[in-house]
Order: structure tokens, then C-alpha cells, then sequence
């Protein structure tokens, strides 16, 4: 019989080492010390996980416990001195309503133990009829269980806070550009016949401009869209790195005039080929390009150039700088998030998702994008957006194995008289 229990117990204990997990804080409600003890000696002896367990004979008593200290899970029988059946369920429940509760009784209709799951439980165990590695794993199931219930409803209040945070940005932003072209339409519908050919421009003019500032915000609404749904698209091609910035650079210029605002290209001749999606890439320096254009004050610049990254000779390290208030320390690391805003972005109007938008693509080309601030303590000097893209190299000599090929052998020519020469 020592025999046995040796090996019983080194079973035990080989079972809990290789688990290796974290002890389980229990909450054991049983007012039968006998039954307490059952329990303990089963989980202890028999049980694949570690338990910590403490034991309490009223439901009165486990709530003031579970109300001061940490527990994982709770085993609670049915027939308490202060409650009886259910009761003890809903009462704990209602109590302690973050606390997983295996049920432990002594009755075994199924009937009971749905009642029990319905009023609130995570499990239904007999006593007498389990033993303590099944037990264990009731518990440590039960406790799973919750965690990832408890995950899963984190998650749906978050998309659906995040949902009303897009709905409530939308909504703000869509109402200004919507009111410009409502009223610039009405007054020409009105007033066409009397209207002089330069208010008549104007109208017109803020009718466009505000047209395409809802586009903006529409596109970035289906990006968003797109990344969340998984269908990001990116069909990488060999482009001219010039021209890519010179078809950006043209499609800005009218915004820039507007403001009185330069673009400046800084691009070497011997600059080579960027791998990227042309339409990506243009919405990339687009985007970046038009804040640009915002935060820079009439009569500055704003800036484009691309190098080879010093840190990956392979990729091209494209920089678009303004001359704007730059960006505060604390709110650089935050400034790719989604919907995150600053107080200068918030007054140059945008839903916070197109610098969002703007790192999915670039990581979607296997690049990086970062911000740094070039504000100095005397004068203003802006922020520069930095993001890499795959160059196309022509192949150098050193890319290609050297081999040494054999030296063929010289035949020597003879003027003796049998050799048969000349």
C-alpha cells in the first residue's frame, strides 16, 4: 500500500510540474468541514493544476472574502446555513458578478443543473461522483471560460465605441462641407440671372473645394473600411521615382496656390526605381502632402525629397516636411492611431484616419513611417514625415558569384622534321 501511494503522489506532482501554471485562487463555500476537506485533499493530491485554496461555511462570509481579497473562481454548494438552492447562486452572483462559480451539490437532476448555468454559473459537479483531477479541470475550465467571455465583450464595447466615435466624426465633418455647397448652389439658383460673373466664380469655387474636401474624407472612410475588412489591396510595379513625386507634386499645386504655399522636390537624377502600388503610393504622399500643405503658413514651403535609407540600403527613404507649429513630444507616438486628432488637426478638419490609412499601406510595402519634430526653441520650424518603400537596384558586379575559369593549355608548335608542321 506505501508503494502505491508514493507513486500516486509522484504522478501528482510530475502532473503539476509539467503544467507549470500559475496557482489558482479558489473560493471553496461549504459549511460541511468534512466536505471542505474532500475537496481540498482532491485538488491537492489529484488535480493537474496548483490550488490556493480558502474556505468559508456562509454565503455571508464568502462575500465579504471575495470582496477584499482576489480570487480566480468560486466553488459554492447549493445548501448554505444562509441560503438554499438557488439562492446562493443569484445572491453570490449578484454580489461578486466578476467571479466565475462552479456549482458543487449533492442532488443530480440535470434539471438543477441548468437552473444553475442559467442563474449564472460557468459549470454543474455532484459530489461524490468526480474526482479531483476532474475537479481541476472543471475549475481551471471554468476560469478560461470567463477570461475569454470577458474578452470577447471588451471587444465588441470597444468596435462598437469605436463605431460611435466614426459615426460622431463623420457626422461633424460631412455637416461644414455639405452646408458650403448647399448654400454656394442655392445662391446660384437664385440669384443666377443677376449674379456677376466673379460671385458667380466664387460660388462655383467653394462648391469644388468643398466637394473635394468630402471626397477626402470619404476615401478615407473606405481605406478604413477596407484595412478592417482584410482587403487592403497592394499590386506592387516598378515606377519611376521621379515622376511619382512629380504626378503628386501637380496634383497638389492648386491647394498649395490657394494658400500662397510652395512645394519644393528634392530628388537626385541617379535616384532608382521604387517598388510600390502606384495608387498606394500617391494616396501615401498625397495624404501626407496635404497636411503639409495645412499646417504650413502663406509664403513657406513645404518640402519632398527621397534618398536611399542610410539604415537599409534596399529601400528609398521618402521625407515630406512642412513649416507649421510641429507636433508635441507626447503626441508623436500616437499620431499613426486611428482617429487620433491633435488640437491643430482637430481645427484643420478630418476624421483622424488618414495618417492611420497612411501606415497600414506603407507596412503593407514591408516599410516603416515615423514623425519628427524640427521645432526649435526660437522659431517654428514644422514636422517631417518620414516612410520607406523597396528600391529597385540594377544589379552591381558584386552581385553575381565570381568564377575562376581553367586557363586552357598552350600546344606548342614545332618546326622538327616529323611533327607535321609548317
Amino acid at each position: 500500500m506505501k508503494t502505491t501511494s508514493k507513486t500516486s503522489d509522484t504522478t501528482a506532482a510530475q502532473r503539476k510540474e509539467r503544467k507549470g501554471s500559475i496557482p489558482i485562487q479558489l473560493l471553496l463555500l461549504e459549511d460541511e468541514e468534512d466536505e471542505a476537506f474532500i475537496v481540498q485533499r482532491q485538488l491537492k493530491r489529484e488535480s493537474e493544476w496548483t490550488f490556493i485554496v480558502t474556505h468559508v461555511t456562509s454565503l455571508e462570509k464568502a462575500v465579504a472574502t471575495a470582496q477584499q481579497a482576489s480570487f480566480d473562481c468560486a466553488l459554492l454548494d447549493l445548501s448554505l446555513p444562509d441560503a438554499q438552492g438557488l439562492e446562493s447562486v443569484t445572491r453570490f452572483r449578484s454580489a461578486i458578478p466578476n467571479l466565475p462559480i462552479v456549482v458543487r451539490s449533492g442532488k443530480s437532476e440535470s434539471e438543477t443543473a441548468m437552473e444553475a448555468m442559467d442563474a449564472g454559473a460557468q459549470d454543474y459537479v455532484v459530489k461524490g461522483t468526480v474526482s479531483g483531477e476532474w475537479l481541476g479541470r472543471v475549475l481551471r475550465y471554468a476560469v478560461e471560460r470567463h477570461t475569454l467571455t470577458n474578452d470577447l465583450i471588451a471587444a465588441q464595447r470597444e468596435q462598437t465605441n469605436l463605431k460611435d466615435q466614426v459615426l460622431a466624426h463623420v457626422s461633424h465633418e460631412f455637416r461644414n462641407p455639405l452646408s458650403a455647397i448647399l448654400g454656394s448652389l442655392q445662391l446660384i439658383q437664385r440669384f443666377h440671372q443677376t449674379m456677376s460673373p466673379k460671385r458667380h466664380a466664387e460660388c462655383i469655387e467653394v462648391a469644388i473645394r468643398n466637394t473635394g474636401q468630402l471626397k477626402r474624407l470619404t476615401d478615407d472612410l473606405f481605406n478604413a473600411m477596407q484595412k478592417d475588412a482584410g482587403k487592403l489591396d497592394i499590386s506592387l510595379a516598378t515606377l519611376n521615382t521621379t515622376e511619382a513625386l512629380l504626378q503628386a507634386h501637380r496634383s497638389l499645386v492648386p491647394a498649395a496656390d490657394t494658400k500662397s504655399v510652395g512645394i519644393v522636390l528634392d530628388v537626385s537624377s541617379d535616384i532608382p526605381d521604387v517598388y510600390a502600388d502606384p495608387h498606394r503610393l500617391q494616396q501615401i504622399l498625397m495624404n501626407l502632402g496635404d497636411n503639409a500643405i495645412k499646417f504650413t503658413p502663406k509664403n513657406a514651403s513645404v518640402l519632398f525629397s527621397v534618398r536611399l535609407w542610410e539604415k537599409k540600403p534596399r529601400f528609398l527613404h521618402f521625407t515630406v516636411s512642412d513649416s507649421g507649429p510641429g507636433i508635441a513630444p507626447e503626441n508623436r507616438e500616437h499620431i499613426f492611431e486611428r482617429l487620433f486628432q491633435t488640437h491643430s488637426a482637430v481645427k484643420s478638419k478630418g476624421l483622424g484616419l488618414g495618417l492611420f490609412i497612411c501606415r497600414e499601406l506603407v507596412q503593407s510595402h514591408g516599410g516603416e513611417i515615423w514623425v519628427t519634430d524640427n521645432t526649435s526653441d526660437t522659431q517654428n520650424q514644422g514636422a517631417s514625415f518620414h516612410f520607406t518603400m523597396p528600391a529597385v537596384l540594377k544589379p552591381s558586379i558584386e552581385d553575381y558569384p565570381q568564377k575562376t575559369s581553367p586557363v586552357p593549355a598552350l600546344i606548342p608548335l614545332s618546326s622538327g622534321p616529323n611533327d607535321g608542321g609548317f
